[in-house]
């Protein structure tokens, strides 16, 4: 059910975030989503949440762009912001696919 809800809002923050070095925009599939923290903002009973995930966005047939780190916080509705986004580390496209790089990712 969490991956129903953040699926849409990765992808739109890894799409605008590649936008600047790709031309085809990158997917992030739930299976390439992993949840490295999660915590209640204001304490035991609060229902507002963090959660932070590091996301290998893909192009074509599943080929990897790179490493991010996004962090939302979630809330009744529910309601979804990111709050912190971290690129961490890029790969190079195959050669049969270096026509989409309008600049490598920094």
């Amino acid at each position: 059910m969490l991956m129903n809800v953040l699926t849409p809002h990765i992808n739109a923050a890894v799409q605008d975030y590649y936008r600047q070095f790709l031309l085809e925009p990158p997917l992030v599939y739930p299976y390439f989503v992993h949840i490295t923290g999660s915590e209640r903002l204001n304490g035991f009973r609060g229902f507002r949440l963090s959660i932070t995930l590091d996301v290998t966005p893909v192009v074509g047939p599943h080929i990897s762009v790179g490493e991010d780190r996004l962090t939302f916080e979630i809330s009744a509705g529910p309601e979804v912001k990111l709050v912190h986004y971290t690129h961490l580390k890029s790969y190079p496209l195959p050669p049969h696919w270096q026509y989409i790089v309008k600049k490598p990712a920094r």
